[in-house]
């Protein structure tokens, strides 16, 4: 009984993951930096000289930051993970990374699913515009099992 039960979270949880990425529209463009740009010329007139650099953020992974997909991120996040006994709790740090306390139902799923959800986690604390991590931690042992960050996930 015990099996089913878990089986039946981890299948519930995947697909909120699913359609949770869905709804918000996941996107991964990358912004390339803008190397040298024109002033138009006046009707008439020949080009004008190039202008100095702009300096643009690159980004690595940009996330859906509109209300409804915050909002949904938060309910997951702070409601229906703990919910299905997945994490403890997630808290950024005052060194800028972020913490997420993850149970052994969460270390108990697949790549893909840790991956998976470890992304949402992420999305809930950056932007992706940065060299921000999320570390993850054992609610049983209190030690790093895995960082999330622009290489994606890392499990020890």
């Amino acid at each position: 009984m015990k099996r089913k039960k878990w089986a039946l979270i981890v299948v519930v949880g995947v697909a909120a993951v699913f359609i949770l990425a869905k709804v918000m529209g996941h996107k991964t463009d990358v912004v390339e930096p803008v190397t040298e740009r024109v002033a138009p010329a006046p009707v008439g007139q020949a080009p004008a000289t190039p202008v100095a650099p702009v300096s643009v953020k690159k980004c690595w992974g940009t996330m859906d930051k509109s209300p409804a997909a915050v909002a949904g991120r938060v309910r997951f996040v702070e409601e229906k993970m703990p919910a299905a006994g997945l994490v403890k709790k997630t808290y950024k740090t005052s060194d800028g990374t972020a913490r997420v306390v993850v149970t052994p139902a969460f270390m108990g799923l697949d790549f893909d699913d840790k991956k998976q959800f470890a992304g949402v986690l992420y999305a809930y604390h950056f932007d992706g515009c940065g060299s921000e991590i999320l570390i993850l931690v054992d609610s049983k042992s209190g030690k790093k099992v895995g960082v999330y960050g622009e290489g994606g996930l890392d499990l020890e």
